[in-house]
This record gives C-alpha cells, structure tokens and sequence, in this order.
C-alpha cells in the first residue's frame, strides 16, 4: 500500500490537499496503532504482575508458616523442659532440706561429721 500511495504522491496524480489529507490520516492511525500496542503492553505486563506478586505472597506465607510451626514447636520443648526442671528441683529441694541449716534451726555437727570434713580438706575433695 505504501509503494502505492508513493507512486500517486510523485506523478502528482493526486493534489497536495488531498495528500496532506491522507499523510495526516496515515500519520493518526499510526499513532492510534503505537497507543492501542502500549496499552495491551501495559495489560500483560500488568496482569504478570499481579500473578507474580500473588505467586510471591503465597511462597512467602507458606515459608513464615513453617518456621513459625518451628519455633513455636521448640519454644513449647523449651517450656517442657524447664517445668520438669522446676520440679525437680522442688523435689530435690525438698528431699535435701534437713541437710541445710536454717536460722531457726541450725544443724549441729557430729564427731562423725567433723571427721569427715577433715579428711575430705585434706584429700582436698571438701568442695567438689
């Protein structure tokens, strides 16, 4: 079509108004050609986007839900643990309190006692 209008436009068969006309016509619709391809661009790459961005919050909800399961599951262990530390040393506790002297009650030391003491000082184990 191009090599047509050519043809027209240098033989002159054509008048210059009428050639203003249709460059201007040929000029709009090239225009209109350029808008119409930038916004179907525009669409896809919108749409991509949202895909993307969708894709994206799932992966990121899906790798925050297993590591807070995780956490949740060790700190729940941890929570275990020091209860059943807590009550073993409430048993311990209990079970070695006539050994410690208290101020009411002081615990007084037997010949045996003080026996034992110096021999552990002297093979050095009364600390350990």
């Amino acid at each position: 079509m191009i090599d047509a209008l050519k043809t027209l436009f240098e033989n002159d068969v054509v008048s210059t108004e009428i050639r203003d006309q249709i460059e201007e016509a040929w000029t709009q619709k090239i225009q209109e050609n350029k808008m119409q391809a930038t916004a179907e661009l525009r669409e896809e790459f919108a749409q991509k986007y949202e895909h993307d961005k969708s894709t994206m919050v799932e992966a990121i909800d899906s790798m925050l839900s297993e590591r807070l399961a995780e956490e949740i599951a060790e700190f729940v262990d941890d929570r275990k643990q020091l209860a059943e530390a807590k009550a073993k040393y409430a048993v311990a506790q209990r079970e070695n309190a006539n050994l410690l002297p208290t101020r009411g009650n002081p615990k007084k030391l037997t010949e045996n006692d003080m026996r034992t003491m110096y021999q552990h000082s002297m093979s050095g184990e009364l600390f350990k």
